[in-house]
C-alpha cells in the first residue's frame, strides 16, 4: 500500500503573496537588533555634527552622517519586522544587512586614513590647506577620539549586523512560503491506494 498527498474536492495551487505572514523563529532578537542599530546610528551622526562645530578648518569626511544614516534606517526595517512577519521584509533586512557590512568596512578604512592625515597634521608635518585655522591642538585630538570611537560603533555595527543577518537568512530560508513558491490549499488529503 502506497499513499499519495492529492487535493481535497479539486483545490487548485494557490500563489503565496509577498505580504503573507511568515514563521519567524525569535522575533525578539530582531527588536534587540533594531535598536542597537538605530541607537548606533544616531550616535554616529551626532558624533559628526560636533566635528563639524570644532573642527576649524580640518578636514571632514563625514563618516558619521553617510554610515548613521544607513544604520538608523536599518535599525527602523528590522524593527517592523516581527510586526509585519512578511517574506518582502525579511528580505529587505537581509539586503540592508548585507549592506551596512559593507558600509560599516568601508567607513573603518576611512576612520583609520583620517586618523593617520591627523596625526600628521597634529606633528606639523604639513598644512591641510591655506585656510587651516587649527587655533587649539585640543580640537585636532579631540577629532582623532572622536574617529576612534567612530571605529568602534562601526565594528560593533558590523557585530550587530552579522548576528541580524544570520537570523534573517535562517527565516528566509526556513519560511517555505515565498513568492516564487506555490503551495497547496490547506485541505490536503492523504488517501490510500493499491
Amino acid at each position: 500500500m502506497t499513499k499519495e498527498r492529492k487535493l481535497c474536492n479539486g483545490d487548485a495551487p494557490q500563489e503565496k503573496s509577498v505580504y503573507d505572514q511568515q514563521r519567524i523563529a525569535r522575533p525578539a532578537i530582531y527588536m534587540y537588533c533594531g535598536r542597537a542599530s538605530f541607537g548606533i546610528g544616531v550616535l554616529c551622526m551626532l558624533a559628526e555634527v560636533s566635528v563639524f562645530i570644532i573642527k576649524r578648518g580640518l578636514t571632514s569626511m563625514g563618516i558619521g552622517i553617510w554610515t548613521g544614516a544607513p544604520f538608523v534606517l536599518l535599525g527602523a526595517v528590522t524593527m517592523a519586522v516581527p510586526k509585519t512577519r512578511t517574506v518582502c521584509s525579511i528580505n529587505t533586512c537581509l539586503v540592508f544587512c548585507v549592506a551596512s557590512l559593507a558600509i560599516a568596512f568601508i567607513g573603518v578604512l576611512l576612520c583609520i586614513a583620517h586618523i593617520l592625515e591627523l596625526s600628521l597634521i597634529l606633528q606639523q608635518q604639513y598644512t591641510p590647506s591655506p585656510n587651516f585655522e587649527l587655533h587649539c591642538r585640543g580640537c585636532g585630538h579631540y577629532i582623532v577620539i572622536k574617529e576612534t570611537g567612530q571605529i568602534g560603533l562601526l565594528l560593533l555595527q558590523s557585530l550587530v549586523s552579522a548576528i541580524l543577518l544570520c537570523f534573517a537568512y535562517k527565516d528566509c530560508l526556513c519560511c517555505h512560503p515565498t513568492e516564487t513558491h506555490l503551495v497547496t490549499a490547506s485541505t490536503l488529503c492523504t488517501r490510500e491506494s493499491p
